[in-house]
């Protein structure tokens, strides 16, 4: 008999039936028949057989629901969260690899364009007045301190072309941007769009101008006001 086929309720109710009809018929179970006693031995190992099947069978079965179960959990989980984390390290990755290897391209030859333009050309746009009025020295002045800073800082202020012979920042942008950040008293991001120089510039000329200023035997002798 196939043990689906088993009803293990069916055959414990038949044989407690049997047992207790036995049990009516006979005051003692051992003054029972030996067709009796086989009969209800039978149907008691029957009962018990028919449970043990079943319980094997329902746990071989929960078993392969839980190895598909697991087998969709992992797959699920394998499609969606895996996916979506490298997606999401992807774009991590991504943007560090944007903000590490972004670079801001600073136009120096446009910058000293329009400082020629504005100011130090040969037919400025503006007055040697309105010079004096945003730098807070006049334009002879200006001139001697930048000759200071190319003598004590060469490096900084007068560095020349650079390694693929391309020309650096025009030394009269560097110390233009210096006494703009001194005269205002501010950063000099404030004029990044217009002398083009990165903060670390503007900060390494910043230093080096006030070394300068500061160990210049002559510029000491002189009154600059």
């Amino acid at each position: 008999m196939d043990k689906k086929e088993l009803d293990p309720a069916a055959g414990m109710s038949l044989a407690l039936a049997l047992f207790a009809l036995h049990l009516k018929q006979h005051t003692q179970v051992d003054k029972m028949t030996d067709v009796g006693r086989n009969l209800l031995m039978m149907m008691l190992v029957t009962g018990c057989l028919s449970v043990v099947a079943v319980l094997v069978d329902t746990e071989e079965r929960l078993k392969q629901q839980h190895q598909v179960l697991s087998t969709v959990v992992e797959h699920v989980h394998g499609e969606l969260y895996e996916s979506q984390n490298k997606r999401r390290v992807n774009d991590n990755d991504n943007c560090d690899s944007n903000r590490k290897h972004r670079r801001t391209l600073h136009d120096h030859e446009r910058a000293w364009q329009c400082i020629e333009q504005d100011c130090l050309g040969p037919e400025p746009t503006f007055t040697d007045k309105q010079f004096e009025e945003v730098f807070r020295l006049a334009k002879s002045k200006v001139e001697r301190l930048m000759q200071v800073c190319c003598r004590h800082k060469p490096k900084t202020f007068n560095p020349g072309p650079d390694a693929t012979g391309k020309p650096g920042i025009r030394p009269e942008v560097k110390v233009l941007s210096v006494f703009k950040c001194v005269a205002f008293g501010c950063s000099g991001v404030a004029f990044r769009d217009y002398h083009q120089m990165a903060r670390n510039a503007t900060s390494e000329c910043l230093k080096d101008f006030f070394y300068s200023i500061t160990v210049d035997e002559e510029l000491a002798q002189t009154e600059l006001t």
